[in-house]
């Protein structure tokens, strides 16, 4: 589950995990409770139907926090050295 914010927009909530639908173009700001665990994976997937492809999704920014500290945030070159984008394609914007 999770919950996203468009710019400007109020927040949607995804008891179930998914979203669907076109959202305009526009960047959402995704936020969700993780499983306290010493090892945990997050995983991003994108799909499309036969009638429709769309140009896709941007993955950035990536952040995970306790209350207390960061863990992970994609801008310290360390943590973005970890992630593994398998199936995806770095953009360079």
């Amino acid at each position: 589950p999770f919950t996203a914010v468009r710019r400007g927009g109020s927040p949607e909530q995804h008891p179930d995990g998914t979203a669907t639908g076109y959202s305009g173009r526009r960047w959402h700001e995704v936020t969700a409770a993780l499983p306290a665990a010493r090892q945990l994976t997050l995983r991003w997937r994108y799909t499309t139907d036969r009638l429709y492809v769309g140009r896709g999704a941007y993955v950035d920014a990536q952040r995970v926090q306790t209350r207390r500290r960061v863990l992970f945030d994609e801008s310290r070159p360390a943590d973005a050295a970890r992630l593994e984008a398998r199936g995806w394609t770095a953009s360079a914007d």
